[in-house]
């Protein structure tokens, strides 16, 4: 196998570098326009960007929306099986752990 001479081995690490923070800038662009398209950040050209009036209470809302979604319907699905009932599964969640 051929060994690259020092230079074109610096070169070479450097493109997969920069192709590297490429993809990573191209990640967080994709994400930030997300935001935009969901309405909790606006643009605003040559100032930057800022959060939209409401945008907090609104991931908030769909946060506990998935809260109950993926955690807590999950929770009181295997609480039923196991026989315990919701004012079981409060006492649980709600004891001492020491």
């Amino acid at each position: 196998m051929r060994s690259l001479r020092p230079a074109k081995a610096f070169r070479a690490r450097a493109n997969i570098v920069v192709g590297h923070n490429r993809r990573v800038l191209l990640k967080s662009g994709k994400a930030l326009n997300t935001l935009v398209d969901a309405g909790i950040v606006y643009k605003k050209r040559g100032l930057g960007m800022f959060v939209a009036t409401g945008a907090p209470e609104a991931l908030r809302r769909e946060r506990r929306a998935e809260l109950h979604t993926h955690y807590i319907a999950p929770l009181l699905t295997e609480a039923k099986r196991l026989g315990l009932t919701p004012a079981d599964v409060v006492d649980l969640i709600t004891k001492d752990p020491s």
